[in-house]
């Protein structure tokens, strides 16, 4: 357990805030959002943007929820805005 803990506080000490690129304040970031259990009716673009807008701006869908090949969930990418509480 006290290994685990040690390999997770180091690990956390290599982390660094991401930043874009010509923009050092950045606080919009790209997360893709997985929705599991969605029923088939929440499937068309229209409902999957609308579901996404309630945590922020929706972007793009991956290829398997396009394409409804794994309909156990679906993932959006959205941009968030971190700096929002």
């Amino acid at each position: 357990m006290a290994m685990e803990e040690n390999n997770a506080s180091s690990l956390k000490d290599e982390f660094q805030l991401w930043k874009a690129p010509g923009n050092d304040t950045s606080e919009q970031i790209p997360i893709w959002v997985k929705f599991p259990s969605l029923p088939v009716g929440y499937w068309s673009v229209q409902a999957l943007s609308k579901v996404a807008s309630a945590i922020g701006i929706p972007l793009y869908t991956n290829g398997f929820t396009t394409n409804a090949e794994k309909i156990s969930y679906a993932r959006v990418l959205i941009e968030v805005d971190i700096s929002k509480n």
